[in-house]
């Protein structure tokens, strides 16, 4: 088993395979990779948009972008 990374967040074709048993501690870091005040540029539909895409892994059939009843 492995893990994939990717390596640079404006390029994200460009990764690096590690294998599970050459990585010595997981850990959850307290801080988010997102710049901060990334979502300030946002209206507030552009926002619900992005969580609707993230919440539906960017499938459109997905019932988060179906119009409420």
């Amino acid at each position: 088993m492995s893990i994939v990374l990717a390596t640079n967040p404006y390029d994200p074709n460009q990764k690096m395979t590690i294998a599970k048993t050459r990585i010595r501690e997981r850990r959850q870091l307290d801080t988010s990779p997102m710049p901060p005040g990334l979502l300030n540029v946002l209206n507030r539909d552009e926002a619900l948009d992005l969580l609707a895409y993230l919440l539906s892994r960017g499938n459109p059939a997905d019932e988060v972008f179906q119009p409420a009843p």
